[in-house]
């Protein structure tokens, strides 16, 4: 069945002579069931800790995003819906940590820590959004999206919203909230509901609840060393009838029944390894949803069993974004274990003091003490020089979704010699394929596309869908 979305005619004078063109736009677990008991506390807690398991832990969060980064940089979107073989893993001894502070996973978290710095635990999403849209850096998907809508004058609270950014359910968020679980850290809900509100800024819906997930995981790493008990307290941040927390729930499920984590891949790639909205890789195989990389970070954590580089691979080997995912991994356990228990081969010559991540003045010992100040702030300093706190539990944050509508985007840009057409469509489940005729005799078979015209003229643009029963 085929059906015509819209149809756009387009006057345009041509002052061009060309060719038409159209740019390009992750070790098995034995099978026995999972004993895996809820160890949540019924009542409220009082935990403490001191100033050097403060810092240790801090350390261990952010050190372990950057080795988790490094580790998976050179994969990244190189395995689409197939886990990388085992021969292909690379030793990290023959990386270089510090290669890190370069990485967006790290520098984005680097302009929201100083405007927290410099105004405040409650910095408002106005102050946050003005530094993020002044920002210089190298952004893409829903980030780059969010900062050219900041700039435009959106409101920050609507910069992630699917009216303003189709990459709303990316994994921008995602891979960004950590610095969030470390400052809220002890207390998931706290951590949970600053994520959701500042995750609008870039996100929306599922893309918002994956970095609400990783921020609530971040903070309830400081409460227990087991990863089980923190997962589950992570997930009570999540809203029930949310594809998310749908997709979550199976990763669990193929867990407890003692599934080797690759049979849980296979599963979930099954499922949702094609159900990506984002506009600019589908359907070409690479996925950069949310929900399907938080997937992948969840194998990695409840496979890995608190592993550390054990965990890190299996969220590497699932593949699609394979150094984000594994740079959450690491931040996760890095802060459950502290500095001190990561790995020593994870951070040979880590420079704390002088190397700086990209576009900013903080060096990795600057970050920490700054989280460790903002972390201190919210807890009440006894006369034993302990920081005590008690937790609020944990329930769900708003209940969002991103409706399942068809959506299409048109912009014409022109100059002397040569106009550039580009049309923007996501399909939705019953849609198997998109064409795009150019007026022209070209038909371009891509979500999206540039064109060139050879001739001046009128030509009437228009995109066609079709169902999968066609």
């Amino acid at each position: 069945m085929k059906k015509t979305l819209t149809l756009l005619s387009l006057v345009i004078c041509l002052l061009l002579a060309g060719c038409g063109e159209v740019p390009a736009p992750a070790e098995s677990t034995p099978s026995e069931e999972v004993s895996a008991e809820s160890s949540l506390p019924e009542e409220p807690v009082t935990y403490s800790f001191t100033e050097e398991q403060i810092q240790d832990k801090i350390l261990g969060g952010w050190a372990g995003q950057m080795a988790g980064v490094v580790y998976g940089a050179k994969s990244e979107f190189q395995y689409w819906g197939t886990i990388m073989p085992e021969k292909d893993i690379i030793d990290f001894a023959s990386l270089n940590v510090n290669d890190a502070f370069w990485q967006d996973d790290l520098y984005v978290e680097m302009t929201f820590l100083e405007v927290m710095e410099t105004n405040g635990l409650n910095a408002s999403l106005e102050l946050l959004g003005e530094a993020f849209a002044k920002s210089e850096y190298s952004l893409d998907h829903a980030n780059k999206q969010a900062r050219e809508n900041l700039q435009k004058g959106i409101a920050p609270a609507l910069c992630g919203h699917y009216d303003n950014n189709l990459h709303c359910d990316d994994i921008d968020w995602q891979i960004e909230a950590d610095f969030l679980g470390l400052i809220y850290g002890g207390d998931p809900m706290a951590a949970a509901n600053r994520s959701f509100e500042i995750g609008h800024m870039i996100c929306y819906g599922d893309g918002v609840y994956g970095g609400v997930f990783v921020s609530a995981l971040t903070a309830a790493a400081f409460l227990t060393d087991d990863i089980y008990t923190a997962v589950e307290m992570a997930l009570q941040a999540v809203p029930q009838d949310t594809e998310y927390k749908t997709v979550m729930s199976e990763v669990l499920d193929g867990y407890k029944k003692g599934l080797p984590w690759e049979e849980t891949w296979q599963a979930v790639q099954d499922k949702w390894g094609n159900d990506d909205r984002c506009v600019s890789y589908y359907p070409h195989g690479a996925n950069i949803d949310a929900k399907i990389n938080s997937a992948y970070v969840l194998m990695g954590l409840l496979y890995g069993e608190g592993d550390f580089e054990r965990s890190m691979t299996i969220a590497m080997r699932c593949g699609q974004d394979s150094d984000c995912n594994p740079s959450t991994v690491g931040g996760v356990l890095g802060t459950m274990l502290g500095y001190e228990k990561i790995p020593q081969k994870y951070k040979n010559n880590l420079d704390t003091l002088t190397a700086k991540f990209s576009y900013t003045n903080y060096t990795l010992q600057n970050a920490v003490d700054t989280t460790a100040e903002l972390f201190k702030s919210r807890l009440t300093q006894n006369g034993e020089g302990l920081y005590t706190l008690t937790p609020e539990k944990v329930s769900p944050v708003a209940l969002e979704q991103w409706p399942e509508s068809p959506v299409m985007t048109f912009s014409a840009a022109a100059d002397k010699d040569r106009v550039t057409v580009s049309l923007w469509a996501y399909s939705v489940p019953g849609i198997r394929s998109t064409l795009i005729d150019f007026g022209d005799g070209f038909v371009a078979k891509d979500n999206v596309a540039g064109y060139r015209y050879s001739k001046n003229g009128t030509y009437t643009i228009t995109l066609d869908t079709y169902t999968k029963d066609n």
